[in-house]
């Protein structure tokens, strides 16, 4: 189970396995200091499935694109307005001040209504690249209708990619 969130990965799950299968990959990493980026649900729903699993969401730094509230020291509220700069820096940001072992994105095809693929896969790749940015990364993609090839395109820059019927 440790190697699940080994290097860079990508699970892919289809949109009706998500609410079935979340709680699972939640409690699979709530034992390290997480960066979630919050996009297709609020941080209050990923810190109920923490809870509701027995675990601490101590560790956890948040990163919520669905609400506005007033940020604290482990949750940064963009809205859903948020742009791929404003996203990047925020998790920039906790990476130099927190120092997460792993970074969550829930989900990256979320990202999509921000920009055409081509910047979505862009900012993934920036994200990978970028130098002491986090060194355990796992990425979550929601498998749906409007994916455009993502999944396909981040298999590219991901070291491993695991569909849900795996875990």
């Amino acid at each position: 189970m440790d190697n699940f969130v080994d290097g860079s990965v990508m699970v892919v799950m289809k949109g009706d396995e998500y609410d079935s299968k979340i709680s699972d990959i939640v409690e699979r990493v709530a034992k390290k200091s997480v960066c979630y980026v919050c996009m297709r649900r609020g941080c209050a729903d990923v810190i109920r499935d923490i809870k509701n699993a027995g675990g601490d969401a101590d560790g956890f730094v948040f990163i919520d694109t669905n609400d506005n509230a007033e940020s604290d020291g482990s949750h940064i509220y963009l809205g859903s307005s948020a742009t791929l700069e404003t996203l990047r820096d925020a998790v920039a940001r906790i990476v130099d001040e927190v120092h997460p072992e792993i970074l969550v994105f829930d989900t990256l095809d979320m990202l999509l209504g921000h920009g055409e693929k081509f910047h979505v896969m862009k900012f993934a790749n920036s994200i990978m690249c970028s130098e002491g940015i986090v060194k355990k990364m796992f990425l979550i993609v929601g498998n749906n209708g409007g994916m455009c090839g993502l999944v396909d395109d981040m298999k590219m820059i991901v070291e491993k990619s695991i569909e849900t019927s795996n875990i």
